[in-house]
């Protein structure tokens, strides 16, 4: 059900507009693997989740290295339109990839949506370099803050959580 539910979304191009949230987390994790990554050293970032590389795209302008990988075929497709890059149809709970094969693992928007999230983790810190960067970015709690987005479901019940093919939030 999640892969049909991302190619329709990934076939028909649904998300093409992007929200505003996801160009600043894109900004903002640009910064941190460009303080990361000199371009000489040719380090070679993994970016699980790409979906139809909207970050990638972004991240591909500090790193030479990258890969993206994604459970999607259409997004895959799209990804490799847009991207000059390599990019892998694969799961997160089974990587593709000998141990230690990145010196920057990034996983945006990700683990909200696997069931076996701490099996995604442990295959996160496999592929990853000793002592290297991972950026994990995974929505908050409705719980306990203060939000739109929780006010909405204290008042009304909603939450975009099961639209979106989220399997929970981090606390």
């Amino acid at each position: 059900i999640y892969i049909m539910h991302y190619d329709n979304i990934y076939r028909y191009r649904t998300f093409e507009l992007r929200h505003p949230g996801d160009m600043l987390k894109d900004e903002i994790i640009f910064k941190l693997l460009k303080d990361f990554v000199d371009k000489r050293e040719n380090k070679k970032v993994l970016e699980i989740g790409c979906g139809m590389g909207h970050t990638a795209a972004i991240l591909s302008k500090v790193s030479s290295k990258l890969v993206g990988i994604d459970i999607s075929i259409e997004g895959i497709k799209v990804a490799k339109e847009r991207v000059n890059a390599e990019f892998i149809i694969g799961d997160s709970v089974a990587l593709p990839f000998k141990d230690g094969s990145f010196d920057c693992v990034i996983m945006k928007d990700v683990l909200e949506h696997i069931e076996n999230d701490l099996q995604a983790i442990k295959e996160t810190y496999k592929v990853l370099k000793d002592g290297e960067l991972l950026i994990l970015y995974v929505p908050h709690s409705l719980d306990d803050c203060v939000s739109l987005e929780s006010i909405i479901k204290k008042v009304f019940g909603y939450t975009i959580d099961d639209k979106v093919g989220h399997v929970r939030r981090y606390r």
